[in-house]
């Protein structure tokens, strides 16, 4: 009795010992890491910094620098209706109007030799500029060039007893206007507007 159970089990015992070879036999092999070379990959592990070249067809072009403020302006449109130099003129003069608020005054300044229309030079100087923004007044002097540098000038100061005219003066926070008439001792008549920048 016992020989013959032996002769089973034996067998039996192998044929499961073979079975957990097996098993283990198909059990997946571990995943394995992949690696980098250092050459791919800064050993910091931070990435190399971007290049500042600017591509094909890009300028690179600084930002402006900041600045003051703006240059005050003085544009200045004058006719003359009349006589040898008669016509319109047009000019624009940066940093052409001052206005002294201590001394009660406003100025405009103009010169360009070069001129091709020939208004070379403007002198105002607006004497009392408070009264002045108040209502017209006499209380002003006026030097204007034209016809090139060899051409007229015409001077105008009413209260020395040049000429004679009104001058208005508006001021604003933004800027001002001047429009004055006048006519020179030899009659010509003379109509000037200026608007000036920011102050």
């Amino acid at each position: 009795m016992l020989p013959h159970l032996t002769r089973l089990i034996c067998p039996l015992a192998v044929a499961l010992a073979g079975l957990g070879l097996a098993a283990c036999a198909a059990t997946p092999p571990p995943i394995q890491t992949p690696t980098f070379s250092s050459s791919t990959v800064p050993a910091t592990g931070t990435l190399p910094p971007a290049s500042l070249t600017p591509g094909p067809g890009a300028s690179a072009t600084p930002l402006p620098s900041a600045s003051g403020p703006a240059q005050p302006t003085a544009e200045i449109e004058l006719a003359i209706p009349g006589g040898p130099y008669a016509g319109s003129y047009r000019a624009v003069a940066l940093d052409g109007c001052t206005s002294d608020a201590a001394q009660n005054r406003f100025d405009v300044a103009y010169s360009d030799d070069a001129a091709a229309d020939g208004f070379v030079a403007l002198e105002l100087t607006v004497r009392d500029a408070a009264l002045a923004e108040q209502d017209e007044t006499d209380d002003f002097g006026l030097t204007i060039s034209v016809g090139g540098p060899a051409g007229a000038t015409y001077t105008i100061d009413p209260p020395a007893g040049q000429g004679d005219g009104t001058v208005l003066l508006e001021v604003t926070p933004i800027g001002a206007t001047v429009d004055l008439t006048a006519d020179a001792d030899d009659g010509t008549e003379i109509e000037l507007s200026i608007i000036c920048g920011a102050l």
